[in-house]
Parts: C-alpha cells; structure tokens; sequence
C-alpha cells in the first residue's frame, strides 16, 4: 500500500482515532524525547567527578581553582601545570552548546 492510499484511509477515521494513529506513528518513529544539554553537561560532570576533582590529563587530585572563561569554571593542576575544565576531553569538549553553567 503506498502512502497517498493510506492518506486517504487516514482522512475517513474519525478524529479521535486519527490523534490516536498520530501518536502511535510518533512514538514508533521518534521514541525517545531529546535529551536537554544542561541534563547531558551535568550527568558528564556528575559522572567524571565522582570521586573527587581530579585532573584531566595526568589523574592528580592536587588541584587548584583558576578563574573563569566564558562563565565555566577552570582548574590548574599543581602537578601538571595545564588547565581544564569539566568538558576538556570530554565528547562535548569544544563544542558550542547553549547551556553556560
């Protein structure tokens, strides 16, 4: 059955069941709601620092705070000496994303 015969078979249901096949077809096709960045960036940040703030690069937990870029938190590891925040290395890393916090 092509899509114009089903559109048509669609126009004669009733509106209640054409809400109802409307649902079902978006629920099919688009299963999960998309997922909030402020909800990603928090659960990156929840996950990676669970243990305690630690750098990124060489794993020291001897750590300092470094002032702010762009509302973001830095970090500068006294061991190291390189700079990060919660989103270096990460999969979001250097990406633009909307949420700042």
């Amino acid at each position: 059955m092509n899509w114009a015969k089903v559109y048509e078979l669609f126009d004669e249901l009733p509106k209640t069941e054409q809400f109802q096949l409307f649902q079902a077809m978006q629920t099919t096709l688009f299963p999960e709601p998309k997922e909030d960045i402020a909800t990603l960036v928090s659960d990156i940040r929840e996950v990676r620092f669970s243990g305690g703030l630690a750098c990124v690069h060489c794993g020291s937990v001897s750590v300092k705070r470094n002032g702010k870029y762009r509302s973001r938190q830095r970090y500068l590891c006294k061991d190291c000496g390189k700079t990060f925040n919660d989103m270096t290395a990460s999969p979001i890393s250097g990406t633009h994303y909307p949420h700042s916090g």
